[in-house]
């Protein structure tokens, strides 16, 4: 079963030490949700996010408009709400396993900057650990490779889970 976590981003733009979170418990095949709502947001727009998931997946930019002319283009949500022109509030990284892992769990950081129109960067490192789901979780998300009869009149069944593994499974 794939369960989503959410993590919210905290502080402002007078922060430009690293800001370090609690490492993240997750199970393969699970998503966490970034969520920069929370930040506190004054005098200074924040004008890009980088996101790098600490998986080796491609990183994620988010740039804002911060030159609207909002004589000539209405404001948007997002500006009157955060005081920011950032196309979207929140990011979801779903972390998967590596295929071929030998190890019960792999623990990795995902980094943030918040850039800020001030040119503050405030830095945020995640640590997040990613164990291997049980046969229950990945159970209902199995694909039936081959089944037999037996000389019993059991069905003898091959599935492939989501990560991979291969179960032998006998229905009597």
């Amino acid at each position: 079963m794939e369960t989503t976590s959410v993590l919210f981003l905290t502080g402002n733009q007078s922060l430009t030490a690293t800001q370090y979170y609690d490492e993240v418990l997750l199970k393969s095949h699970s998503s966490i949700t970034f969520d920069y709502t929370q930040l506190q947001i004054s005098n200074a727009n924040i004008s890009r996010i980088l996101i790098d998931p600490g998986d080796g997946e491609e990183d994620t930019r988010i740039n804002a408009n911060i030159e609207n002319d909002h004589v000539k283009e209405p404001i948007t949500y997002n500006f009157a709400k955060y005081n920011t022109d950032l196309p979207l509030t929140s990011i979801t990284h779903k972390y998967k396993l590596p295929e071929g892992l030998s190890t019960d769990s792999i623990s990795l950081s995902a980094k943030i900057f918040i850039k800020y129109s001030n040119y503050n960067v405030t830095p945020y490192i995640i640590p997040i650990k990613i164990y291997k789901s049980s046969y229950y979780d990945v159970i209902d998300n199995a694909s039936i490779l081959e089944t037999q009869f037996t000389d019993n009149n059991d069905v003898f069944c091959i599935v492939e889970t989501i990560d991979g593994d291969i179960i032998n499974v006998v229905l009597s």
